[in-house]
């Protein structure tokens, strides 16, 4: 192994063509995620398959369980370009499969190799934006990909009706693919710079994340039935989890511990909060309210707009602000909009969901962006990936559970023949606690960098500056 010295090896001109390459990619998985939501019902109409429908979702997300993790420890093991290259085929090959699909098993097959893709493609982007930016421009790095969820967010489900409607729905999964060869041309000459460091993390068996997916699938997945299946299955996905779950993520993960520990439970708690309230808006719009469809993706689009306004926010004031400070007024943030967004089921105006939502979108923002840059900054030299990578591999699992629980108190309520309204105010209250407890663990976020002074940054960035300007004067030569 060499000395890793991973940023000092990337040139001006690569540094700008790896930060569009990575927006690229990230709106590359933003647009296709929000144009399958809206040809969904038109693909059943096509092939059938309805007992499918949901794990076409599912099986995305649990894929990326699986891959995130492993693609975070090969990336600091032996470098992020292979992965990387290995995910986008991964993806592509997805694709393909997805649009050739004659069965919703097969499609439900496929989105689960999109889903690979996808995570693989994720955990490079967060570890890369560790090893390749220094510290005072990672929060800027993070910014730049919340935005580029906010125009697939507000023209995607137009756009899939139109493919849907005027092309068929299998083009639709066509279409981004001549955006991927973009993203690799742009991306991989400075991710080839990027090389491991000379202690890295240990090797980790798939065994271990294939466990974890698996697990998670099947406490999914009983969540929805009666009540003593809900709990045999629970306790059964819990332990095959386990497992996989002390495996990957890191030591004191489950108790907080402060550090990165923290960072790793408070990524868990802070999707499961918002995904498990945002899951439910439009449900609460359109069955308790009788809003239309169309109106209650207003609230989808104002809490992606408001994240990527938080995101920026948190990278404007982050050298103003501890973590621990920014983290805990974000998650605050976020409970309160959740719970003035539910007051529309008691007759609260309509007007004030749509805003608070917008607004708990800026609370998600800063709260994210913060605990990543944790998870940064708290990574061993060398082990960037790995770290960021349990950050983000928490939070996905985070926002798959949210959700599966407030629904099982919808399914109940159903069961029960209460009204709707009771189910969502459990999925709300649920979220709402989740959202507490991150200003909880909060306090056990660090207040300042590890290993970093404001003089110490400004001297990196100074060094890396110089080493950059001497690699290009090299290279023209």
């Amino acid at each position: 192994m060499t000395d890793p010295a991973p940023a000092s090896a990337i040139a001006p001109a690569l540094r700008r063509a790896l930060t569009v390459g990575l927006v690229l990619a990230e709106a590359l998985g933003a647009i296709e995620m929000v144009v399958v939501a809206a040809i969904m019902p038109a693909v059943v109409t096509d092939i059938g398959g309805l007992e499918f429908y949901a794990w076409t979702f599912s099986a995305y997300m649990l894929a990326t369980v699986v891959s995130i993790p492993i693609a975070g420890r090969a990336a600091d093991r032996s470098g992020p370009a292979w992965p990387f290259t290995l995910g986008m085929a991964a993806y592509v090959a997805g694709l393909v499969a997805a649009a050739a699909s004659p069965t919703m098993l097969w499609l439900t097959a496929a989105r689960a190799l999109q889903g690979i893709g996808a995570g693989v493609i994720y955990a490079i982007a967060m570890g890369t934006i560790a090893k390749a930016y220094p510290e005072s421009r990672r929060a800027r790095i993070l910014a730049l990909l919340s935005f580029a969820w906010i125009v697939p967010g507000m023209v995607g489900p137009a756009l899939g009706a139109f493919i849907a409607t005027h092309f068929g729905w299998r083009w639709a999964f066509i279409a981004p693919i001549p955006m991927v060869p973009v993203v690799v041309v742009l991306a991989l000459p400075a991710l080839r710079r990027l090389r491991p460091a000379a202690d890295v993390p240990e090797a980790l068996s798939p065994i271990y994340p294939v466990l974890l997916g698996i697990g998670s699938a099947v406490f999914i997945a009983g969540l929805n039935g009666k009540w003593w299946i809900a709990i045999a299955t629970s306790i059964a996905g819990i332990a095959v989890a386990y497992p996989g779950f002390k495996k990957i993520l890191p030591a004191g993960s489950i108790a907080a511990r402060a550090g990165l520990p923290a960072a790793v439970a408070a990524a868990f708690m802070l999707e499961f909060g918002l995904f498990g309230a945002d899951s439910f808006v439009p449900l609460m719009l359109t069955e308790v309210r009788g809003r239309s469809l169309t109106e209650a993706g207003i609230a989808v689009t104002a809490v992606s707009v408001g994240w990527a306004a938080g995101s920026w926010t948190q990278a404007r004031i982050t050298d103003r602000y501890s973590h621990r400070r920014l983290a805990t007024a974000g998650s605050l943030l976020v409970a309160i909009c959740i719970a003035l967004t539910a007051s529309a089921m008691a007759g609260a105006p309509l007007a004030l969901a749509y805003v608070s939502w917008g607004i708990g979108g800026v609370g998600m923002g800063i709260t994210f962006s913060t605990i990543m840059l944790v998870a940064m900054e708290q990574a061993s030299p060398g082990a960037e990936a790995t770290a960021t990578s349990a950050a983000g591999l928490s939070g996905t699992l985070g926002g798959a559970i949210g959700p599966g629980l407030g629904g099982a108190g919808v399914t109940l309520a159903h069961a029960l023949d209460a009204p709707i309204s009771r189910g969502l105010a459990w999925a709300f209250g649920i979220s709402i606690a989740a959202s507490l407890a991150v200003a909880l663990i909060a306090g056990r976020l660090p207040t300042v960098r590890r290993d970093s002074s404001p003089d110490q940054e400004a001297a990196e960035s100074d060094t890396l500056l110089r080493r950059d300007v001497a690699t290009d004067v090299s290279a023209g030569n």
